[in-house]
């Protein structure tokens, strides 16, 4: 199984710097954010994926206001059914700052059981619930 994950950033360090690849030598906005993932079991706390820092490397002509990451993580075929939390770590290069955010995750056997979490008012697989809240199939 698989599943996306996308982050907005805030606060983000932005540096003026010459394309040197550019043979105009333009002068640009840069950002360097590193996205660490890391996928615990919550009855035991016990690791099941790392994802090792990601680094991502951009320039605009202009400064910008917004930024986002995304990022495919392909999870372990050996996950059993239950409650995962993912830890998300996103370090700005520039700045040094380090931002962590904890995602619960649900695992379920098949998709019977997200029609039956669906009635009792938990929210279908792929869809967000509460906000940062999550339910994922393990399929």
């Amino acid at each position: 199984a698989a599943m996306i994950l996308y982050s907005e950033i805030e606060n983000f360090s932005q540096s003026r710097a010459t394309d040197a690849a550019s043979k105009e030598s333009a002068e640009q906005w840069r950002v360097e954010l590193g996205q660490t993932i890391r996928l615990y079991l919550d009855s035991d706390d016990s690791e099941q994926l790392v994802l090792p820092e990601s680094v991502v490397r951009d320039g605009a002509t202009s400064k910008r206001r917004d930024f986002f990451l995304v990022q495919r993580v392909d999870l372990p075929k050996n996950l059993s059914v239950g409650n995962y939390h993912l830890k998300v770590a996103v370090r700005d290069i520039a700045s040094g700052a380090l931002a962590e955010r904890t995602i619960p995750i649900r695992m379920v056997a098949d998709s019977s059981a997200i029609r039956e979490s669906a009635q009792s008012g938990s929210p279908p697989s792929g869809t967000p619930g509460p906000p940062g809240q999550y339910v994922g199939t393990g399929k």
